[in-house]
């Protein structure tokens, strides 16, 4: 089994800008989904995880949406147990 840099992280900032629906769609941007975040989080044991690199020309009920959606993912998909949160500008973690 390979070991990853972010395994057993108490927290990880991850790209996870779109949903899957948007993601098809700007498949060349560069840019991650959400469901992918917590997929990686829950491989790599991170006890923390926030989502960040949100699209500009969302708004904050659109982006607390997809943090809705990831909640939804992770308990009803894929039985993780990572909390999942929004990272937000100026914002400090405590580890």
């Amino acid at each position: 089994e390979e070991n990853h840099f972010f395994e057993n992280a108490d927290v990880l900032v991850l790209d996870s800008q779109y949903t899957g629906e948007e993601a098809i769609a700007k498949a060349n941007w560069g840019h991650s989904i959400f469901c992918y975040a917590v997929d990686f989080a829950n491989v790599w044991n991170v006890k923390k995880l926030f989502f960040f690199h949100h699209e500009p020309t969302y708004s904050d009920k659109k982006i607390y949406s997809i943090l809705r959606a990831a909640k939804w993912y992770e308990d009803y998909s894929a039985k993780y147990d990572v909390d999942l949160n929004i990272a937000v500008e100026g914002q400090e973690i405590e580890i």
